[in-house]
This record gives C-alpha cells, sequence and structure tokens, in this order.
C-alpha cells in the first residue's frame, strides 16, 4: 500500500514539473512576428517580461512567404546580416524548441526587415537555476560635440615705413592701331536628348531597401532626370 501512495507522489511531481519547467512562449503574443510599427523595441519589451528556461517552446506566428525565422550569431544580429544563419524556417507557424541555456538570436532575413525591426535576442536559463536576465537593445551612442576654437587675441598690425616716392616720368605714347576683327561662327545646336528610362532602385528593384532611406536617396542622386523621362520598377 505504501509503495503504491509512494509511486503515485513520484507520478504527480513529475506530471507539476513538467507542465512548469516547459513553457510554449508566443512571439510578439497577438502581434505575432511582423516588421513592428515600434521598431525593435517591440520585441525586446516581450522578451524582458517572460522567463524562457531550457525545454520551453518558441512560437512564431506570421505570413507564409513575407517573413521567416532565420537563427544567427550575436555579430550577425547586431548587423542584421543574414549570409550565414544558423538555421532558417519558412513555414508558418514556427516552433522552436530551446535546448541551451544562453543567449539566442532571431531576425527575419527579407531585406529590410531586420533593420526595420524584426528581430528578437533571448537568453535562456538551465532547468532549476535562477532566471537569467533579458538581453535589452544598446542604446544609441551619442554623438560627439566638437569644442569650440577659442581664438587668438588680436594683434595690430605695425605700419610699414612708406617709399620715398620716384620722380615721374612722361609715357611715351604709342601708336594705335586698328583691331582685327574676329570672326564669328554660328552657335552649334545642342543635341536632342531621347527621353530615359530609369529603373528605380537599380538591381534592388522597388522594395523595403536594407540600409532604410538611404539606398534610395543615394540611387536619386547617381541619376539625371529630365522631363519626359520614365520611371520603372
Amino acid at each position: 500500500m505504501f509503495n503504491r501512495f509512494f509511486l503515485a507522489a513520484i507520478a504527480i511531481a513529475a506530471l507539476v514539473q513538467s507542465s512548469t519547467a516547459q513553457t510554449r512562449h508566443v512571439v510578439g503574443d497577438a502581434l505575432g512576428w511582423i516588421v513592428p510599427p515600434n521598431g525593435p523595441a517591440t520585441y525586446s519589451n516581450w522578451a524582458a517580461n517572460q522567463t524562457f528556461t531550457v525545454g520551453d517552446t518558441l512560437v512564431f506566428n506570421f505570413a507564409a512567404g513575407n517573413h521567416d525565422v532565420t537563427r544567427v550569431t550575436q555579430s550577425s544580429f547586431n548587423a542584421c546580416n543574414t549570409t550565414s544563419p544558423l538555421s532558417r524556417t519558412t513555414n508558418s507557424p514556427a516552433s522552436v524548441t530551446l535546448t541551451a541555456s544562453g543567449p539566442h538570436y532571431f531576425i527575419c532575413s527579407f531585406p529590410g526587415h531586420c533593420l526595420g525591426g524584426q528581430k528578437l535576442a533571448i537568453n535562456v536559463s538551465a532547468r532549476g537555476s535562477s532566471p537569467a536576465p533579458q538581453p535589452s537593445s544598446p542604446a544609441p551612442q551619442p554623438s560627439g560635440s566638437t569644442p569650440s576654437p577659442v581664438p587668438a587675441p588680436a594683434r595690430t598690425p605695425t605700419p610699414a615705413p612708406a617709399p620715398a616716392p620716384e620722380p615721374a616720368t612722361t609715357p611715351t605714347p604709342a601708336p594705335a592701331s586698328a583691331p582685327t576683327p574676329t570672326p564669328r561662327s554660328a552657335p552649334t545646336p545642342a543635341p536632342t536628348r531621347q527621353p530615359a528610362t530609369h529603373v528605380v532602385g537599380g538591381a534592388l528593384g522597388w522594395t523595403v531597401p536594407p540600409n532604410a532611406s538611404v539606398g534610395y536617396q543615394n540611387w536619386a542622386r547617381n541619376n539625371n532626370f529630365s522631363v519626359g523621362d520614365i520611371l520603372g520598377n
């Protein structure tokens, strides 16, 4: 009889531990996995209110074909570099089981999405240990100010002694010669320019640029636009 109660107590304790140790985290809650309207702070604030433990699961809800879930290193996360991913999932919803403690970094590899704030950094605690603090978004570096130069005291120039005047001489006038007329040629008419077609963004096309608004500004500065030209995509 005692053995039955003992085995039942062990089974109940195992069920309670399993239910409390493994948590299903829906990334972004109702917002899902998108380019957030408030930038990177959206997902860093969400992570700050969570406790992640080995064995937990992250669930990313997104529109397949418009987003993905790419796990990267910290340096790739900070630079939004998608060239060397650790893993990539394109099916939605994407479930990621946290099998190791420590920091984990996720981004969307679609052009411009990571720069727009679709990125998540979390810190996973080992089972049975104290919750690890979640990483925060890096604060922008303050711009350095250049101190104003201190003007040097003004110096009063010492006037140089005036040279003695030379005796004036009367110049001998040279005989005037009639100017030779220069023949004028008719102006060459300017060549007629054909209308040009400008492909917006070049090879990048019309999309969310990886370097925000600077991409199309740089492209526009490298093109000359005239009346009659065509913008294409």
